[in-house]
């Protein structure tokens, strides 16, 4: 089963790199851009055998194997690189924002006086 799993790891493994999702550093004369993402792996996979119905040996065995896995990659932000400073800018998406406006109402309904 592990055989299994190798191609699609590999393949993984080249398609969720940070340049691939959301690109190259970016460099100018006074400045360097690096894109920061969070990526992530799951895989899962299983076997069985059995019988189908009675334990009869004249019956028909079932067996079967399966498996899969995914990525997935979410930006976090960009490191920003002067001669002065270097700095991370996050991003901050509009899910986070109705979130925290939520959070502010609630807190503001339940504690106000």
């Amino acid at each position: 089963m592990q055989k299994n799993f190798k191609p699609i790891i590999e393949q993984l493994q080249k398609s969720a790199r940070v340049e691939i999702v959301f690109g190259e550093m970016i460099e100018t004369k006074d400045k360097s851009i690096i894109p920061v993402a969070c990526v992530g792996y799951g895989f899962g996979g299983g076997a069985g055998k059995g019988g189908m119905g009675k334990k009869d040996t004249d019956k028909p065995q079932g067996e079967g194997q399966d498996g899969g896995g995914g990525v997935a990659s979410k930006p976090m932000g960009i490191f920003e690189i002067t001669e002065e400073k270097t700095r991370f800018v996050p991003v901050i998406t509009f899910k986070e924002i109705l979130i925290g406006v939520f959070g502010l109402l609630i807190f503001w309904r339940f504690f106000r006086k």
